[in-house]
């Protein structure tokens, strides 16, 4: 049996990849809403795999309209040797910025298809929003795809400097490129809280910022929808109250008969009642997060 693989792969192992790979073939068939999910810092392709399918799942019985248009993407955001998580921050920052180019040749050769839809809804995760900003940063220079009518950007727990959103911020552009963009973030990230800012001082990509994620900040733009999430740790969203939250972003009535059985819930439910008073661990010992 073949190796499951994201549907989008924009990297070789910890290297970004010089022409991404996609199977087209997969976006042929005429959906209501294509959904691409991008994953965060720290993963492999497995651990990936497994973060982005439980919000797939989750969302797909939240809203079976979106099953079979969601889509997952990975990139080279991985590094998971526990020592030198924090020196290789910088590196992956890197990455990040380098595999924006990448993405959007693949949308822009999704939309290329006559079955390509009139929406297109990113949801990404910590360093994933700065991916997905940058992306959104050449998109306003180059111009949308023709054909894209609506795009809705969703960013859960952003590692992206609040002051690179804001006005003449180095992304502002690719900030107000979507029809809709939603921050879901949290004041209880401790990662977000203690390891940002240091991992992007290292990184020389500002000194020790705020990141969207903790707060949402700025306050006064670009949001279309601003959403805190209540005791939320850096690895809560991939839960049933993320997809519960992104259904009403998107305007989707939930499903009565939804599957509320995925055991996403039960784990959010004991995030949400930890001592958040604990001392940080540092970064080069945080788990996996996505």
């Amino acid at each position: 049996m073949a190796r499951k693989r994201c549907d989008i792969t924009l990297s070789t192992g910890r290297i970004v990849a010089e022409a991404a790979q996609v199977t087209l073939e997969n976006f042929l068939v005429s959906r209501f809403r294509t959904v691409i999910l991008v994953h965060g810092y720290n993963v492999s392709e497995k651990e990936a795999l497994k973060s982005l399918g439980e919000l797939k799942v989750a969302l797909s019985s939240y809203a079976p309209s979106l099953a079979s248009g969601i889509f997952t993407c990975r990139w080279a955001g991985n590094w998971i040797t526990p020592i030198v998580r924090l020196l290789a921050y910088p590196q992956i920052i890197g990455n990040a910025e380098e595999s924006s180019k990448p993405f959007l040749r693949i949308i822009k050769n999704i939309y290329c298809l006559d079955t390509a839809t009139e929406e297109l809804i990113i949801i990404a995760h910590s360093l994933g929003c700065r991916l997905t900003l940058e992306m959104l940063q050449h998109m306003a220079a180059e111009g949308r795809p023709q054909g894209l009518k609506k795009l809705t950007v969703i960013l859960m727990a952003a590692a992206v400097p609040c002051e690179y959103v804001g006005a003449d911020g180095k992304l502002e552009a690719g900030a107000d490129e979507p029809d809709v963009l939603a921050a879901l973030h949290s004041k209880d990230d401790r990662v977000l809280s203690f390891a940002f800012g240091a991992g992007q001082t290292l990184g020389f990509d500002g000194l020790f910022p705020e990141a969207i994620g903790l707060r949402g900040n700025p306050q006064s733009r670009p949001w279309t929808h601003s959403i805190r999430m209540d005791a939320f740790d850096h690895g809560d969203y991939w839960s049933e109250e993320t997809a519960q939250r992104i259904c009403r972003i998107l305007g989707i009535v939930i499903s009565p008969f939804a599957n509320t059985s995925v055991p996403l819930a039960s784990r959010k439910q004991l995030g949400s009642h930890r001592d958040l008073a604990v001392p940080p661990l540092p970064m080069f010992w945080i788990g996996n997060n996505g």
